[in-house]
């Protein structure tokens, strides 16, 4: 018998796959239980008028619960939506005009991106009732809530009867009341009972409207993969897992356009990058943030960040950016000599209603950032607000950055998340908006995810790169391009009334790249350009389903009607409308003055309106100077 046969088997492998499983299934339920201390233990043993009101307080939902004790503004979810719900964060002292806060309707569960603060239905009732917070988790303050809280939905309490109270021997409980009835509480559903259980889903409000039952677009992702490659490495561990493969693909190609950075680019008029921002769409439960954390695993093995280095070839990942300062010196780096080298990263938002929060704010530049970083303009400054840390420079300027984004969200919030002006700054269609098929889900999963495979592809993509390449065409694959171009991507752009596919023909240049890079051409070929073109039509629809949702948003509504306001008034008088006739206008209608004035600078700029400031030169008006808005569209 040979020693290899006695030898011992090296399970050193599969005890490290083993510890990364057991740190991320303890990440997800330290996530998962951040709320677990909210409910504290009363100190008393539950009687059957505690069980039935726990019972009632474990179904109500926390739309209700904001509804009864805050209502600073209305949840509308929409059908199926059940995280990202905005409302206006109920903590006391923030008015939170332009809301920052979300509701989750699974964990019910609320947050402010404002505050960095969350809680549940119990805080709600708190901040309602006067209780301190978290005061009100300790002594008899609970009990006493837990009974306001009934109140207020109508149940009505009388006093305990003598002898029943069944006090704990050591520690005596504080004095209890029971419940005589409660008009409020649903029956609870009999687990026998098909047609009960069948009325209890629909009260909760979990059945899905029949648009969005609608199967999203989804992509022939195979034909696209050349075997071999890293795409087909990253598909190739993603694929055991019930996350539509679609998401697993596009993050691949986000993860070949960073390995190889500024480095290479694609020849054209302006130097194409393989940077990309995109945006998964798709349903609770789909795996989005699972799907981003397939790239992130294999990002940090491949290509981890050193800031410490002096020309840093990593990808760094940016989580969360509350500002476009942040993303600035994120971006900046120098060395010890003083040079500014440039730098790559992923910026990250799990969910997209938190950026959308995020950059509402007044004074806040993260979309223009954006904006401007996707661009890889030359430099990038920004000066730090508090003048700089010794040894800090006053001004942090990033040169030539390369960044790719990553979030996700439903397909239902986006009506609320963006607004038109998103559509005709150019904000959105930097974005790729990914859809997927669903698979089975798992129940158990016995297969770990091992992404090691999809690692040595990367770096060796990262190793071709080497100090710079430009891919070239070949002269068929231009033809390719330039005739689908004239033919099929000018007349769809010039049909579209979103804006978003304005530039599709930069996205399909981006594609390109990516496929040759992928399999290491530094040229392209024609089997790149026809590949591309095969994502079109796909990316076209998805498009234009947003598209529509945007432009019927609540704001687009209001910008017609502050505009149709401003052509009636032009009709009457050529002198147009003055401010203060807005100002009254917007009051009775009921308009947030922020949005308007933002509208109104808009239509300024694209000329849909001329607006005329009287007061930089009084000679220009009658009476008082002010500024006057004359529509244009008579």
């Amino acid at each position: 018998m040979s020693d290899d046969f006695l030898r011992p088997p090296d399970t050193s492998k599969l005890d490290r796959l083993i510890e990364e499983r057991r740190k991320q299934k303890a990440e997800e339920v330290e996530q998962d239980n951040q709320y677990q201390d909210l409910v504290p233990d009363d100190g008393y043993e539950r009687t059957e008028s505690d069980k039935q009101l726990d019972s009632w307080i474990e179904r109500l939902s926390i739309v209700d619960a904001y509804n009864k004790w805050c209502g600073k503004s209305t949840p509308s979810p929409h059908p199926g939506q059940t995280e990202s719900v905005m409302v206006s964060c109920p903590i006391p002292g923030h008015t939170d005009k332009h809301p920052s806060a979300w509701l989750n309707l699974d964990k019910k569960t609320w947050f402010c991106g404002g505050c960095q603060i969350g809680g549940d239905s119990f805080d709600l009732a708190a901040y309602h009732f006067n209780y301190p917070v978290p005061g009100y988790k300790e002594g008899a303050n609970f009990p006493k809530l837990r009974e306001e809280m009934a109140k207020s939905f109508g149940f009505t309490f009388e006093p305990p009867i003598p002898g029943t109270d069944n006090k704990p021997v050591v520690i005596p409980p504080p004095k209890k009341t029971v419940l005589k009835i409660a008009p409020d509480l649903p029956p609870d559903p009999d687990p026998e009972s098909e047609e009960e259980t069948a009325s209890v889903t629909q009260i909760d409000g979990s059945d899905i409207d029949e648009e969005l039952e609608k199967e999203l677009p989804t992509l022939d992702w195979r034909k696209l993969i050349e075997p071999g490659t890293f795409i087909d490495a990253f598909t190739t561990c993603t694929e055991p897992d019930d996350i539509p493969s679609e998401y697993n693909f596009w993050n691949a190609l986000t993860g070949v356009g960073l390995a190889v950075g500024q480095d290479v680019t694609l020849h054209d008029r302006i130097p194409v990058q393989g940077n990309m921002y995109v945006c998964i769409v798709g349903y609770t439960g789909d795996g989005k943030s699972r799907s981003y954390r397939h790239l992130e695993k294999v990002l940090t093995e491949a290509l981890p960040w050193n800031r410490t280095e002096d020309k840093p070839k990593g990808v760094q990942i940016i989580k969360g950016a509350g500002s476009g300062e942040v993303i600035i010196q994120s971006f900046a780096h120098q060395t010890d000599t003083g040079e500014k080298v440039p730098v790559r990263g992923l910026i990250h938002y799990d969910e997209m209603a938190s950026f959308s929060s995020r950059s509402a704010r007044t004074g806040n530049t993260l979309k223009p950032i954006m904006q401007e970083i996707y661009d890889s303009p030359p430099t990038l400054a920004t000066r730090t607000k508090t003048g700089g840390r010794p040894g800090q420079p006053l001004i942090f300027e990033a040169v030539h950055p390369f960044a790719s984004a990553f979030a996700s969200s439903q397909p239902a919030v986006f009506k609320k998340m963006f607004q038109e002006e998103d559509l005709d700054s150019g904000f959105l269609n930097r974005w790729v908006f990914i859809t997927g098929e669903r698979k089975e889900r798992i129940s158990i999963g016995d297969h770990m995810i091992d992404m090691t495979p999809a690692v040595a592809p990367l770096q060796e993509i990262h190793g071709w790169a080497g100090f710079g390449k430009t891919i070239t065409w070949t002269d068929a694959a231009y033809r390719e391009f330039n005739e689908f171009y004239h033919e099929v991507i000018v007349p769809t752009q010039q049909r579209d009334k979103t804006q978003l596919l304005a530039r599709s023909d930069l996205t399909m240049k981006k594609n390109i790249l990516q496929f040759a890079v992928n399999e290491l051409e530094s040229e392209v070929q024609v089997s790149h350009v026809t590949k591309a073109i095969s994502m079109f039509d796909y990316l076209t629809v998805i498009y234009n389903i947003l598209g529509v949702e945007v432009r019927t948003s609540p704001f687009a509504a209001m910008q017609n009607d502050i505009l149709n306001f401003v052509t009636a008034k032009t009709v009457k008088n050529s002198r147009g409308c003055s401010q203060g006739e807005v100002n009254r206008y917007i009051k009775r209608r009921g308009f947030d003055i922020t949005r308007v004035q933002r509208i109104l600078d808009t239509a300024g700029k694209m000329r849909m309106i001329t607006v005329i400031d009287e007061r930089k030169d009084p000679n220009l008006g009658m009476g008082r100077p002010t500024i006057r808005y004359i529509s244009n569209m008579i």
